[in-house]
């Protein structure tokens, strides 16, 4: 193997393990496709020496060598399945999000239309309706009804999540009737 691609020095048989799992468009320009297996937020992994690895980290030290775990590997070309060494370059754990921010790839979906929404909008006025008329006189009674977790209500009732639906209602007020909530 040439050296250059080998900073990590792995055996003939690892290096094959790795570069099996890319399709290789032909140049060094565009993409290097990663067909290996994923993880859940879509970037290539491997299994080697007993641990999962994400194969643009793992590429990028084939080429480069070692790197410090605290560091990121980053994508000029945003394509989470790229290995190429040429699109990769190194950041910090901010400089991975300034990137992500810069180039608008953050989730800004807020409320029901996030991807991890539990509660509607609806769910949230009910909640405060329910709290301001006595339906609700503690955290468990709310926790039970909507079956999120108690750090979640609290944030809620701090007007710390579902602003756009607290800001609506007198939180200081709200906060001063549900003392025992908070």
């Amino acid at each position: 193997m040439n050296e250059e691609w080998n900073k990590l020095n792995f055996s003939d048989e690892i290096i094959v393990k790795i570069f099996s799992n890319i399709d290789y468009p032909g140049n060094d320009n565009d993409c290097w496709k990663w067909i290996g297996y994923f993880n859940n937020k879509g970037y290539g992994n491997i299994g080697l020496f007993g641990t999962y690895h994400l194969a643009h980290r793992l590429i990028y030290q084939c080429y480069h060598g070692k790197i410090n775990p605290n560091i990121c590997v980053l994508h000029h070309c945003d394509n989470t399945v790229c290995v190429n060494p040429n699109h990769l370059f190194l950041g910090t754990r901010k400089d991975n999000i300034l990137d992500m921010v810069n180039k608008q790839r953050q989730n800004t979906q807020k409320g029901s239309k996030h991807c991890n929404a539990k509660l509607t909008e609806d769910d949230v006025v009910e909640m405060m309706n329910g709290t301001i008329t006595g339906k609700y006189t503690r955290i468990a009674d709310i926790v039970k009804s909507y079956n999120v977790s108690e750090v979640v209500i609290r944030k809620i009732f701090k007007g710390l999540l579902w602003k756009q639906v607290t800001d609506n209602f007198d939180l200081k007020n709200l906060k001063d009737k549900l003392y025992i909530l908070l």
